[in-house]
């Protein structure tokens, strides 16, 4: 597991997924103490730890930590009376990536479209003053100005 790649993962996906501050500091958490254990698949640490190291009471620490499974960030499992559970981190860099290109395909997509909407208006007033400056009876130039800055704003 890549640390700095799941982190930048994690805050592309807060902009569509978002978590609570108690959420994001287990996850935090979570992600230290797995680095400490040599980036095991499972690994195991004491709700204890996680008090200390979120700030969170013991139930802030099972609630977030239920929220986190639910939207798919972590899996955990209990291992019985008085042991400490075991946690798992799902990657996120793998959906993080997805979800940027889509994101680029999506504004690739407006861009263009609104790039097909602005450009149709300015090659029909370029027609029409072609139209006017070849026509006899309008003056040269039309109304006067030599050169029109047409200024486009996407």
């Amino acid at each position: 597991m890549n640390y700095l790649k799941e982190i930048l993962a994690f805050y592309d996906m807060q902009e569509i997924n978002r978590l609570s501050t108690g959420q994001i500091a287990l996850w935090h958490a979570l992600m230290c103490v797995n680095n400490k254990c040599a980036w095991n698949e499972w690994f195991t640490v004491a709700i204890s730890t996680l008090e200390l190291k979120t700030d969170l009471s013991r139930q802030g620490v099972y609630k977030a930590r239920n929220t986190l499974k639910q939207k798919g960030y972590i899996d955990f499992k209990e291992n019985g009376n008085g042991k400490a559970s075991s946690y798992k981190i799902n990657t996120l860099s793998y959906f993080a990536q997805d979800t940027s290109q889509v994101i680029a395909q999506v504004i690739a997509q407006v861009a263009s479209q609104d790039t097909a909407q602005v450009i149709a208006p300015i090659n029909k007033l370029n027609v029409n003053e072609t139209k006017r400056n070849n026509n006899p009876q309008t003056p040269k130039g039309g109304d006067g100005v030599k050169n029109r800055v047409v200024f486009i704003s996407l």
